[in-house]
């Protein structure tokens, strides 16, 4: 597995220097690790990680600092002198949470987790350290102003130690622990500024949108402004097209009263014309009567 060869890396790493191995609980995937991590704290090594050939190979690393320490050279004394040397180099260091059952049972699996380490256990940190730390975060922040570092600062410890104090009132009350650690405070001030850098990105994304819009409104007021100067030059001549227009019906009306005058008059003539026609008729007729007898 890839954690077997950082293992083997890490074991070429020992045999020239000490190392300190960090292993805490996001780094257990399975119980596989830890029974590795056991073998390491109880006998300096995990039995089966390297092959013979692999170990041929490591003792020909140290060879020449074995014989520099007066160890006769077999393969059995090299490996040895391997291990005892990779064991005063190792420095490991568990980190691991207290909360529930899961420690208690690793424990109990694995006992060289407790015979092998020396417990170190973290006591809450006073509000001096509490503020220190949320300061030394903060001030390097720059979405929070200089004025406000004191007020987040605070309310960051208060907020934790507040947090403590409901912890331990419900201990007393449920008779359930409720763990509140360190760790805990670290990531609320992580989820903190995580939580600031997205909402400043949101407000600054509505601060350019809002912005663009403003320009797109002063841009319409412009466009407006323009518009209704060239309504007003269009206006007057579209006011002089109108009284042309309306001088002109005013002609047109008055010709044609004239043209309807005309042709009534016309018509009444025709009618005449008619008449007399008729007139002119009779009397021809009479006259070829006349002529006729």
């Amino acid at each position: 597995t890839d954690f077997c060869e950082d293992l083997k890396v890490l074991y070429k790493k020992l045999a020239l220097s000490p190392v300190v191995f960090l292993f805490n609980d996001a780094h257990v995937l399975h119980d596989g690790f830890l029974e590795h991590i056991n073998n390491m704290l109880s006998t300096g090594i995990p039995p089966t990680l390297f092959d013979g050939d692999e170990k041929d190979a490591l003792c020909d690393i140290i060879r020449e600092y074995a014989k520099d320490s007066g160890v006769v050279e077999t393969s059995e004394n090299l490996w040895s002198f391997f291990v005892e040397t990779c064991r005063n180099n190792l420095r490991v260091v568990l980190a691991m949470s207290p909360s529930g059952d899961t420690l208690r049972l690793r424990c109990r699996n694995f006992p060289s987790l407790i015979s092998a380490c020396i417990i170190d256990w973290f006591y809450p940190w006073p509000s001096e350290a509490l503020r220190k730390v949320a300061s030394q975060f903060i001030r390097n922040e720059e979405n929070v102003p200089p004025e406000f570092y004191g007020l987040v600062t605070n309310h960051m410890v208060f907020t934790h130690e507040m947090l403590n104090m409901k912890a331990c009132q419900f201990r007393d009350v449920m008779k359930r622990p409720c763990f509140v650690t360190p760790k805990n405070y670290l990531d609320y001030i992580y989820n903190y500024k995580s939580q600031l850098q997205l909402n400043v990105l949101k407000v600054n994304q509505a601060i350019k949108r809002l912005d663009g819009g403003l320009v797109k409104l002063v841009e319409a007021a412009g466009a407006v402004d323009r518009m209704q100067l060239d309504l007003r030059d269009k206006k007057v001549i579209v006011d002089k097209k109108t009284k042309d227009v309306e001088s002109l019906i005013i002609e047109i009306r008055s010709k044609t009263k004239i043209a309807t005058a005309s042709s009534e008059e016309a018509s009444t003539k025709k009618v005449a014309a008619e008449n007399q026609g008729r007139t002119i008729l009779r009397e021809k007729n009479k006259a070829d009567s006349a002529l006729m007898e």
